[in-house]
This record gives C-alpha cells, structure tokens and sequence, in this order.
C-alpha cells in the first residue's frame, strides 16, 4: 500500500513539471461563472436523441470544469437551450456489388444563449453541424448500435464546438 501511494504522489508532483496540470474551474468568462443547460428539443426523427445530445453538453462542460453548472436557471449566469435538427443520413461508401458499406451521418443543433439579464448572446454561428461515418451491416441490431455510436461521437463533438464558441465569446 506504501508503495501505490508513493507511486501516485511521485505521478502528481512529476505532472506538475511536464506542464500538465488538475483541471478544475479557472474562473470566471467575463462575468459567466454558472451555466443552466436546458435540456435540447427534438425535431429529428431519431426518439430521444434530445436527452442524449442534453447529456453530452452536460458532460464537456463539466469536463472542462470552465464554468460552475447548475439546475436552476434563476442561479445561472447563463442559460443555454437547443433544438436538435431533422437529420441527414445518406450512403457514402459503396461495395463493388453496389451495396452500402458506409454511411454518412450529418447532424445540426441551433444554440441560443440568454443572459442573467435577458440579453440574448450570439455563439459562434448559432447551428452548429457535425458529421460522422459509421458502417452498414445486413444485421439490423448492429446497423442499429453502429449509428447510435456515431449519434453519440456527433452529439461530444457539437458540445465541444459549442462550448469553444463560449469561451472565445467570453474570453476575459
């Protein structure tokens, strides 16, 4: 046991020295220090997609630990809503035999941004758009797990596009 905390102590000060560092709240955007995240609406056809997209906002900001997150949007300095887009899915990747081997997933989340004080906040272009391959199968449950992985790949992505158009907006 001595050994494994030595270990684990010799492993945090040395990351000190490589220029790594804990993550954890830096502060405050230009005044943005709480984020209300509201869960997305659905205009795709894909059931509960929202929640999905909603979870993995909620994860990247509170990986990137930029902000303070919470529930109540009366707490929130911030309060971000989106609406999942109808999505694009088409054949990309064809077999000699002319079958589909590839498919391309194009996702688009509109994000809007309310102030504490009403004021409504641009980021970045406001649609955000991600895409992702993922491959056939004649097997249904696995065409089925295949894009549900490339949902969740597409939903990480646009939450960390997201929230870099948060920190360039309000870069103190």
């Amino acid at each position: 046991m001595k050994i494994l905390n030595a270990l684990i102590l010799f492993l945090v000060v040395a990351s000190f020295g490589c220029g790594y560092h804990v993550v954890g709240r830096s502060g405050s955007l230009d005044g943005i220090q709480r984020v209300t995240i509201q869960t997305f609406q659905n205009s795709s056809f894909e059931p509960g997609y929202e929640l999905e997209m909603t979870e993995a906002f909620l994860q990247e900001f509170h990986r990137r630990g930029t902000v303070e997150l919470v529930t109540d949007p009366s707490q929130a300095d911030l309060v971000l809503t989106g609406r999942v887009l109808p999505l694009h899915t088409d054949d990309d990747t064809y077999s000699s035999s002319s079958l589909a081997l590839e498919y391309s997933l194009d996702v688009k989340v509109e994000i809007s941004a309310v102030l504490k004080d009403g004021t409504k906040v641009t980021l970045g272009p406001g649609t955000f758009k991600e895409s992702e391959l993922y491959l056939a199968s004649a097997d249904i449950e696995a065409a089925r797990k295949n894009k549900k992985e490339a949902l969740r790949k597409v939903a990480s992505s646009l939450a960390g596009q997201v929230h870099d158009a948060l920190i360039q907006r309000f870069k103190s």
